[in-house]
């Protein structure tokens, strides 16, 4: 009984392995376009061209470096967003499951509308 459960998770295991590399990655660094730093906590998402749902999201780590995996073949919209700043959208072509796209350094430019002054 100990060696089927043993068979059954080893499957179960590479079927997981083989179904996560049978997926379209998209990466990327997300940094402030005057100082060019690295920015934590940037909210990243995939939206399915024409549509509004959201197919993926992630938020970058504290080197700005975001990566988007498990996409299928087809055309997305890419939106990084953050407050203070503006949205950044950026159109992505998966071709096959094996695709890897990187973006490389995406800036994000402060918006100054949304720093307004607040008086107390």
């Amino acid at each position: 009984m100990k060696k089927l459960i043993v068979w059954a998770w080893l499957l179960v295991c590479c079927v997981a392995v083989e179904a996560a590399e049978e997926a379209g990655v998209v990466l990327g660094k997300v940094l402030d376009a005057k100082t060019k730093e690295a920015l934590e906590f940037v909210t990243v998402g995939v939206r399915r061209q024409g549509s509004d749902a959201l197919v993926k999201g992630v938020v970058t780590d504290e080197a700005g470096r975001f990566m988007l995996s498990g996409l299928r073949p087809g055309s997305y919209a890419l939106t990084v967003s953050y407050i203070g700043y503006k949205d950044l959208t950026r159109n992505v072509n998966i071709q096959t499951t094996s695709s890897r796209i990187n973006l490389g350094q995406l800036l994000l430019e402060e918006d100054s509308q949304v720093l307004g002054e607040v008086e107390v």
